[in-house]
This record gives structure tokens, C-alpha cells and sequence, in this order.
């Protein structure tokens, strides 16, 4: 098992891999369905009521540091997903904007924030102080799985939170000592977003460069049509992209295109070796999931030739020629500036002979 190049921990993406590669199979549905439904059941029924819960007689975590955070989340449609956009004057088609509160947690001096114990996302405006309140204390009484019911030895708010001092100190105040808590003050805020925009970009460039080693790997094993593996190193590059946008958004739109054109690259190649044929055909199931991936690479990518002509051949494994001519035809309708690719037009007019 390989470990993370910015954490050092064991990467479990072998067990990712199993369940994404045989995410079809009616058995790991049911693993999945009856696990994500125990859980779920044994988390409502063990949810404490905040309101009478004594919060002094939970057990203090020694030199444990929390930071509670609130940022935007985006914006959500009217469905509820989140809609990506970047142009500030389609927000009203999209909906309403969120806002995300985190705990984070530090534990010991060499442990950065970059893990957090309980998360609540509000949509359509900031949360209340009774939000905050009630955030902070699900924090302790009702974290994630994996973290047990605790308290912090020190618990800090971020700046943009101050609003909210005078309403939560009743509740702050009463918890035992040696529990401290503080607001940061912005200047120390503004040293610290700006070592972690620093940190932030660093990681960003790590995780890009393993995603890049990755794509590279994978397309040695397509050539040698290993699909396998080619898939493997592909969906590893897909993780690595996605860690880096977790960990930092750069403000360089340059920096941001060449990634996400990457990943769209990633889901167009995976599809193209789930179309590699095994004793002369492709297996229905692998043509689906290429129709998923080259979908994907067209939503990163709506100008990247290959993502259509993966979905059109995805589409002609399936036999279904017509759907494979129409996404040709549609794509070349809405982008006529890819009229000129000759892939595209190759396929094409093979469809239209075939048809």
C-alpha cells in the first residue's frame, strides 16, 4: 500500500479502487446500502439532545486545539447540487449561496488542520448564533465517526464569526476548566490564511505533479492494453486532482484551466480503456461506465474533441449509432469552433455511413 506525498499516511486507495471498479456488483451494493443504513440508524438513535446534554462531564482532550470556521460553499440549485459557474451574473439561474462551518482539529504541535471533526453546510444565508452555538456544540457531544464525544483544551473562532461572541459566551463560559476559548484576532487571522495560502500552493504542485506521473503511467498501459491497470493509474490521477482542489483553489486561472483540463483528460482516457476490447468485444457494463467518464471529461472540458468522440464511441459499442451521432452532431452544432478537428469529423461521417 502506497502512502500520501503530503501526508506520509497509508493511502487506502486500493480499497477505493475495489469498490469503484466493482461498484456495479450486486454484492458490494449490498455491502454498501447495509453498512451506509446501520450507520446511519446507530448515528439517529445515539444523536444526544443538545438542549439538556451535560457538557461539563465529557472527558477534556489534553494540548487538543479546534478552530471553527465559516466560508462560503458555493451555490446550490434549486436541486440542491451545487452549480458551477464563475460568472457572477448567472447566480440568480443558479440559486442560492451557502455557507459552510467547520471544526477543524489540531492535535499536538505537529498536527495541521487539515482534518475536521463535524462540518455543517447553511443555504440562503449565515448561519444564526443559535447555528453556531448548536454547531459548536454537536462538535462535542455528536462528532464524525472516528472521533469520540470530547472537549477541546482550547477552542478558537475565527474573526468572521466575532458577531457572535456575546451569544455564545453563556455557553463557553460555563465549561470546566482548563477549557479556554478565544476569537482570533485578524491580524493573526491574516498571518495565518496567508502561511496556509503559501502551504496551500505548495501541495497544490505536489499533487499536480503525482497526478501528471500517474496520467503517464496509464497511458503506458493502455498502449500495452492493459485496461486494468490503465484505468488504476487514471482514477489515481483523478484522486491526486481532486485532493489538490481540496487543499487550494488558485487564484492563477491559468493554473486552475491546465487542472482541470488534466482531469478532463483523466475521465476521457479512463473511458477510452474501458473501450479496449477483451477477446475481440467490450463488455457492455465497460461501455456504460465509459459513457459516465467521457460525459465527466465533457463537463470539465466542453472544448475537448476527445471527450465526445469517447462518449460517441462508447455509444457505438452499445450499438446504439444514433445516440453516438447525435453527441457528434451536438457537440459540433454548440462548438463550431471544433468543426475543423478531424477526429471529430471522422467519426462523424463513419456514423452517418453507418446510419
Amino acid at each position: 500500500m502506497g502512502h500520501d506525498p503530503i501526508t506520509g499516511l497509508p493511502d487506502v486507495t486500493d480499497v477505493h479502487k475495489f469498490f469503484t471498479e466493482n461498484f456495479d456488483d450486486a454484492d458490494v451494493q449490498e455491502l454498501l446500502q447495509s453498512s451506509a443504513t446501520k450507520k446511519f440508524e446507530e448515528r439517529d438513535k445515539s444523536a444526544p439532545n443538545l438542549d439538556t446534554f451535560d457538557f461539563s462531564a465529557l472527558p477534556m482532550e489534553r494540548f487538543n486545539f479546534w478552530l471553527i470556521t465559516m466560508n462560503p460553499g458555493g451555490l446550490r440549485n434549486a436541486a440542491g447540487e451545487y452549480a458551477y459557474d464563475n460568472n457572477s451574473a448567472n447566480v440568480k439561474d443558479h440559486g442560492r449561496q451557502s455557507f459552510q462551518l467547520h471544526c477543524w482539529i489540531k492535535i499536538g504541535p505537529e498536527m495541521s488542520l487539515d482534518v475536521f471533526r463535524s462540518m455543517e453546510e447553511y443555504v440562503g444565508a449565515p448561519p444564526t448564533s443559535k447555528n453556531v452555538e448548536k454547531f459548536i456544540k454537536s462538535s462535542m457531544a455528536y462528532p464524525f465517526p472516528l472521533f469520540r464525544p470530547s472537549l477541546p483544551q482550547c477552542l478558537v473562532l475565527s474573526t468572521n464569526l466575532s458577531p457572535h461572541r456575546a451569544a455564545l459566551r453563556p455557553f463557553l463560559d460555563s465549561l470546566p476548566a482548563p477549557f479556554i476559548w478565544r476569537i482570533v484576532p485578524a491580524s493573526i487571522e491574516n498571518r495565518l490564511k496567508e502561511s496556509a495560502f503559501e502551504e496551500g500552493k505548495e501541495t497544490f504542485k505536489i499533487y499536480m505533479s503525482c497526478a501528471k506521473e500517474k496520467k503517464e503511467e496509464g497511458n503506458k498501459a493502455y498502449a500495452a492494453n492493459d485496461s486494468v491497470a490503465a484505468i488504476a493509474c487514471y482514477k489515481d490521477a483523478i484522486m491526486y486532482l481532486d485532493k489538490a482542489f481540496c487543499r487550494f483553489t488558485p487564484e492563477n486561472d491559468t493554473t486552475k484551466e491546465q487542472a482541470t483540463k488534466l482531469m478532463a483528460v483523466c475521465y476521457a482516457n479512463c473511458a477510452a480503456a474501458r473501450l479496449l476490447p477483451v477477446d475481440g468485444i467490450v463488455k457492455p457494463e465497460n461501455a456504460e461506465r465509459a459513457i459516465e467518464d467521457a460525459e465527466e471529461a465533457i463537463h470539465l472540458d466542453k472544448f475537448y474533441p476527445k471527450g465526445y468522440m469517447r462518449l460517441a464511441r462508447a455509444y457505438q459499442a452499445l450499438g446504439k449509432h444514433v445516440e453516438a451521432a447525435e453527441s457528434i452532431a451536438k457537440s459540433l452544432a454548440r462548438y463550431p469552433e471544433m468543426e475543423n478537428n478531424k477526429g471529430l469529423a471522422q467519426i462523424f461521417n463513419s456514423l452517418k455511413t453507418h446510419g
